[in-house]
């Protein structure tokens, strides 16, 4: 479930999403 969670990956907040399950500041 897509859950409007913000995460700090240790560089940008972003939500909680499974496409950006990598976090490796592709975003």
């Amino acid at each position: 479930p897509q859950q409007e969670i913000l995460v700090t990956d240790g560089t940008i907040a972003h939500r909680a999403s499974p496409e950006t399950d990598r976090g490796s500041g592709e975003n």
